[in-house]
């Protein structure tokens, strides 16, 4: 299984997996309290147009679909709580991320789809064909999921920043030029911020020069998260650079990216490939 994957040949001890695991499933249950919780506490599912996970809730009787979609959520989250108590546990990391798979389509079922709260989801997937048995050829395949999923979150970043280059190149194709887009992008940004937030020490003047390099900053960061996300070197370094970006972002402009925060964090800072504990095979 994933022989496909070019990555230095490493083995990730049991103990080291069974902490990573528990951190990355206490991130995952923060993130379904604290952002998906407030949101099932406050919706009506009766306004939902129900995505082809929950559709079976289209059929159930007016008065249960309410109680139902919440009864889903409390079920995730508690299941959630006793992956974190017992990791090694595959089977319950399996339903723990099959409920949790049917509590985000209740969620999206408005209309809105979340990309972040997606990469918990699916890195949570990877994860759970991790395997505690103590065979080398499991403990390698444990660190090659590890990779995978960190380059499953950081292909986005890189996905993104090709789509403003083609947002640049559609400008140019259709005649117009590409500084009406980059010429006072960071002032109108933090203007906004300033008068949506109140914060009128960031309603700055900037010079044509930093809002151009602003963003062709932003555009290069997002382009070479390809680079860590194909080779899985210096994880903590592209890591901490996330986390540094999206406190950036969430201070000047408002925009939160808290959840995608911890999970580079967790993914990439805190890492086990990139512990001392992990082990690399010498060919």
């Amino acid at each position: 299984m994933l022989k496909f994957i070019e990555a230095p040949e490493q083995v990730i001890l049991n103990e080291e997996l069974k902490r990573f695991l528990r951190v990355f499933y206490s991130g995952f249950l923060l993130i379904v309290l604290f952002e998906t919780g407030p949101f099932y506490l406050k919706s009506n599912f009766l306004e939902a147009d129900f995505l082809w996970p929950v559709y079976w809730a289209k059929f159930l009787p007016a008065d249960f679909v309410n109680p139902i979609a919440k009864l889903t959520f409390a079920i995730g989250a508690f299941l959630l709580f006793l992956v974190v108590q017992c990791p090694m546990r595959r089977s319950l990391r399996f339903i723990a991320t099959l409920v949790l798979f049917e509590v985000l389509a209740f969620r999206y079922s408005f209309g809105k789809i979340d990309h972040s709260d997606l990469s918990w989801f699916f890195c949570s997937f990877l994860l759970c064909w991790c395997s505690f048995d103590s065979h080398r050829s499991n403990e390698n395949q444990n660190a090659k999921l590890i990779h995978v999923a960190s380059g499953f979150f950081l292909v986005p970043y890189f996905l993104s920043g090709i789509s403003k280059v083609w947002g640049l190149w559609s400008l140019v194709a259709r005649g117009q030029s590409p500084m009406d887009l980059m010429v006072g992008y960071l002032p109108r940004t933090l203007n906004y911020s300033s008068t949506i937030h109140g914060r009128p020490f960031l309603d700055l003047v900037l010079p044509d020069w930093l809002s151009l390099l602003s963003f062709l900053l932003v555009v290069g960061f997002q382009i070479s998260c390809l680079w860590p996300a194909l080779n899985f070197r210096n994880l903590r370094f592209w890591g901490w650079f996330i986390v540094i970006f999206h406190a950036v972002t969430l201070y000047m402009m408002k925009i939160n990216f808290w959840s995608s925060a911890l999970l580079a964090f967790i993914l990439l800072v805190n890492s086990p490939l990139e512990t001392k504990k992990t082990a690399t095979i010498k060919s």
